[in-house]
Formats: C-alpha cells, sequence, structure tokens
C-alpha cells in the first residue's frame, strides 16, 4: 500500500534559548523517516523558530490516523523541548476515512500536561467553530465554566465564608470546584467579591 501525502503542523513554546540546533537534533529521526532535509524545510519556512516559539508545517509521506508511529514520536521529543504543553496535528489529504483526516497529538512533560493540552486544543475547537454564534462575553463564561468542571481540574479547595448582615453573622462552607456545575467559584473570584462586598470575609480551611 503507497503512503499517503501528509501534513504536519503545530505552534510549540519552547523552553527559553533553545536554537535550531537543538531542534534538528530532537527530530531527527522523524525528518529521517521520510528522508526529508532540515535546511530545505527552514528554507521553505515549514520550520521556523522566533522567540522561542517553533513553528511546524511539514509535508511528507506516511499515513493518517491516531497511530502514526513517526509523529507520536515526533510529540514525545518536542514533549522534552517543550515549556507549554501542546498539539501537533496531522493532516492525511488522501484517505478517504473522515476520521483520520485529521487527527491531534497531544504533547507535554507529564501525563498531566498531556491531558491539559488535550483540553485546550477542544476548547480551541469549539471557538472555531462557535464564535460567530455566540457573544464573546458568554464564550469567556463557557470557557471558565469548561474547565472549572474538567475531570483534570485542580482537587477541590475548602472555604469558609463570614457575611455579616444587620441581624448577625452568616457562615458557610463550600468546595472550590464544587460538585454543583452552578457553583463556579475560585479564590480569585472570593477575592474580588470580597472587595466589593462589605462584611465578606472568607478563609481556606
Amino acid at each position: 500500500m503507497s503512503s499517503h501525502d501528509c501534513l504536519v503542523r503545530g505552534t510549540v513554546v519552547l523552553v527559553p534559548g533553545t536554537d535550531l540546533l537543538a531542534v534538528r537534533t530532537a527530530i531527527r529521526e522523524f525528518l529521517e523517516s521520510d528522508d526529508l532535509d532540515f535546511e530545505v524545510l527552514v528554507q521553505e519556512e515549514s520550520i521556523g523558530l522566533k522567540a522561542d516559539v517553533l513553528w511546524l508545517h511539514i509535508p511528507f509521506q506516511s499515513w493518517g490516523g491516531a497511530e502514526n508511529d513517526d509523529v507520536k514520536s515526533l510529540a514525545l521529543v518536542l514533549a522534552t523541548l517543550c515549556r507549554e504543553p501542546g498539539y501537533l496535528e496531522l493532516l492525511d489529504f488522501d484517505t478517504g476515512d473522515s476520521e483520520e483526516h485529521l487527527c491531534p497529538y497531544f504533547y507535554g512533560r507529564t501525563d498531566q500536561d498531556k491531558l491539559v493540552a488535550r483540553l485546550n486544543y477542544g476548547i480551541a475547537q469549539l471557538k472555531t467553530w462557535t464564535e460567530q454564534l455566540v457573544d464573546p462575553e458568554c464564550m469567556v463564561e463557557i470557557e471558565r465554566f469548561i474547565r472549572a468542571q474538567s475531570r483534570i481540574a485542580n482537587g477541590p479547595e475548602f472555604y469558609r465564608a463570614y457575611l455579616s448582615l444587620e441581624g448577625g453573622q452568616v457562615e458557610l462552607e463550600f468546595q472550590v470546584p464544587a460538585d454543583s456545575p452552578v457553583v463556579m467559584l475560585d479564590s480569585a473570584c472570593l477575592a474580588a467579591i470580597s472587595q466589593k462586598a462589605d462584611g465578606l470575609q472568607y478563609e481556606k480551611v
């Protein structure tokens, strides 16, 4: 079976000071898998590096889908250079399978980082397809809700809040993220509320 015309693309935020030589060394095996020339790719602007941000837009011969070993290996080596988790996209222009036309590959220094990259990718896709349909202010709230309720959100923190009223003081205890999706509080929200609400104090317990 002949290989397909494919493309791997992505933007990688690198550890400060990482140069093209380090990038070349890291991705050497991927380039050799399709006999690609690093210098030529740089000249053609298929690989670029500026201000510690690596830009990849590399055409090569392979197969699409989620099980491309060469792209998996590329994501693994980029994880050793990255400052932030992220993703690569593998595009197969010759496949008849819509599920294999575009597949993301997530990278990060830890498994948790890869989950963060996956969440970021999902939110980015949501924004792409709904930006003309949803007000920007609403999208901010949607993104915040998704992040607060995701399974990779930080573990719950417990707070005790005191609200002074004319008839006395009300004491509340709650956790964030909360079990109820209606409650979306974090320490930053509590601090902002306490600045605007007279008589409100809170503490982490």
